[in-house]
């Protein structure tokens, strides 16, 4: 709930200030109604379907001497170096899987279909996708016996920063984006994640680090000179700003023959 609460304050300061200082696209009222509408679903089902029990697990489980990082005797300050990496790691692959497996990318896509980027789209999940998620999050965590403490200050550092990846303010120089992002996601780097060529938005995976692009070979450097196309283009002419065809639109993804360039 804590990070809930600050996603949507923040989501409001940057909103009003991508107002009145964008960098590059337009604010559409259809749109930021939508994304915050998937939002509220997504909190939604996650509360009515899943409840304090698949959140509640890792600490259940840990209180009861289960997890790797609970029966290896390791010292608090470096479970907390280990877990932090750890949890980058599981939200790199968690995010490569979504674009490497057919029907984990249908549900995904609804985040990449926004034809703009800008902080509302950070919240552009698809109920199901966020569902499995936070599911899959939950028995990492409970596997390596995280504590409570970590998971907490692990999803605020990565929030803070996922607003940062989608915000449409010049806020970070190019030269300190290049320097930044030879460890950390950036900007710049996030926002080729984000282009409608397959090249670019199968790549760029990292949350927090940007060590796991560069490691595993799905690292694309920004092209500052280049114009960079947001959204799936298969999808244009639906409307993908519409609420009601973004929860239809894993279906529509399957309906649709993709262009080349556009394949996994």
């Amino acid at each position: 709930m804590e990070v809930l609460l600050l996603t949507l304050a923040l989501l409001l300061l940057i909103s009003l200030l991508e107002v009145f200082f964008s960098a590059r696209s337009e604010q559409k009222l259809t749109r930021t109604a939508t994304n915050l509408s998937l939002l509220a679903i997504s909190a939604t089902l996650n509360t009515a379907l899943l409840g304090a029990v698949v959140v509640s697990l890792p600490i259940l489980l840990r209180d009861a001497g289960v997890g790797v990082l609970v029966v290896l005797p390791v010292p608090i300050w470096l479970t907390w170096i280990v877990g932090f990496v750890a949890l980058d790691l599981f939200a790199y692959v968690w995010h490569r899987l979504s674009h490497q497996v057919q029907w984990l990318w249908r549900l995904h896509a609804v985040h990449h279909a926004d034809p703009h980027l800008d902080v509302s789209t950070v919240v552009r999940a698809h109920p199901i996708h966020g569902m499995l998620t936070v599911i899959a999050a939950a028995l990492f965590a409970a596997a390596m016996g995280f504590p409570p403490e970590l998971l907490l200050w692990y999803q605020i550092v990565s929030t803070l920063v996922s607003l940062s990846h989608h915000t449409d303010l010049a806020w970070l120089q190019p030269r300190w984006d290049r320097r930044l992002s030879t460890v950390f996601c950036t900007p710049a780097v996030h926002r080729v994640h984000h282009s409608q060529h397959a090249a670019h938005h199968d790549s760029n995976y990292g949350g927090v680090l940007s060590l796991w692009d560069r490691w595993f070979g799905s690292y694309v450097a920004d092209s500052p000179d280049a114009e960079i196309r947001f959204g799936i283009a298969s999808l244009a002419k639906h409307r993908a700003s519409n609420l009601l065809i973004s929860l239809w639109l894993p279906v529509l993804l399957g309906k649709t023959k993709k262009a080349p360039e556009e394949r996994l």
